[in-house]
């Protein structure tokens, strides 16, 4: 690729961005790299430097990357977005291409997928590391669909968070939605996973790789 990119990096480890921003200028012409610790940072710079390509983890403080691709598609719906992440779970990768993700690289896979990902993304292309396209077409061809593909990206986020001991007060202040939606969301949950106690909910969780 010829064109100089902007490029914007959202990750909590300060060692692994620095360790990609090192590789990406050497393997990529970039004009302006950005990076941020967090979703509301990684938001700020986006809105303020328009990126051409955003990379972010999903596991993130605060809002999740899930959240954050989210709100940038519905301000920028042209918005190019690559997911780098730990999470080996085909759903997760089902999730972010839901929610407008144009890619899903997993940290643990050659450093060469996510230059991929990014040339791919550039010229508007998917692109999935193969470990996590194989997970995708075995369970298409078999039919055998995860429980959290029934769900929403927001009612994914709120099941997460749900999982993850928060209360409805802390995920209405964390995704910036009233008490009233958080428990929509709820009766939404228990329909769709016929979960009948808060201990249902927490062994789907773990039972779907959603807890470690």
């Amino acid at each position: 690729m010829n064109k100089q990119l902007t490029l914007l990096l959202i990750d909590d480890h300060q060692v692994l961005r620095k360790g990609l921003k090192d590789l990406l200028n050497e393997k990529l012409h970039i004009k302006e790299f950005n990076e941020a610790e967090n979703a509301n940072q990684g938001y700020e710079l986006f809105i303020k430097h328009v990126p051409d390509i955003i990379i972010t983890d999903l596991s993130l403080a605060g809002a999740s990357g899930l959240e954050l691709i989210t709100k940038i598609r519905r301000r920028s719906p042209k918005a190019k977005i690559i997911v780098y992440t730990m999470h080996e779970e085909y759903f997760y990768a089902v999730q972010s291409l839901s929610a407008g993700a144009l890619g899903y690289v997993l940290k643990s896979s050659p450093p060469e997928n996510l230059i991929r990902a990014i040339n791919s993304a550039h010229i508007n292309k998917p692109f999935m590391c193969s470990e996590i396209a194989q997970k995708v077409a075995i369970h298409s061809l078999t039919g055998e669909l995860s429980s959290m593909e029934a769900l929403t990206t927001r009612e994914f986020e709120v099941f997460r968070l749900i999982a993850k001991g928060l209360s409805v007060n802390d995920i209405a202040t964390l995704l910036s939605i009233s008490h009233k939606t958080v428990a929509t969301y709820q009766t939404r949950l228990k329909r769709k996973l016929n979960i009948q106690s808060p201990i249902d909910l927490v062994k789907i969780a773990m039972n779907q790789g959603v807890l470690h």
